[in-house]
């Protein structure tokens, strides 16, 4: 449990942060899941969930490409 509040307490500390770190650095996890998903499911399925959504970029990109159904989690406020 301990080690959960470190990467809880890290996490959001960085937050803030965390967007332009990552983006700037050619983080791509983000896009390449989304390119992934998008061919194979359609928005209207039903929701798709983003866990650890954090700072939403993963639940933004699928906004743009037409999912409106996303649930999110995220153990950080």
């Amino acid at each position: 449990m301990e080690n959960a509040e470190v990467a809880r307490s890290a996490y959001d500390g960085w937050a803030e942060g965390y967007d332009a770190e990552n983006l700037g650095n050619g983080y791509k996890v983000s896009t390449n899941g989304c390119a992934m998903i998008a061919p194979h499911v359609d928005p209207d399925d039903g929701p798709i969930h983003d866990a650890a959504c954090g700072t939403w970029i993963v639940g933004g990109l699928l906004d743009l490409v037409g999912f409106q159904n996303i649930a999110v989690s995220d153990p950080s406020p």
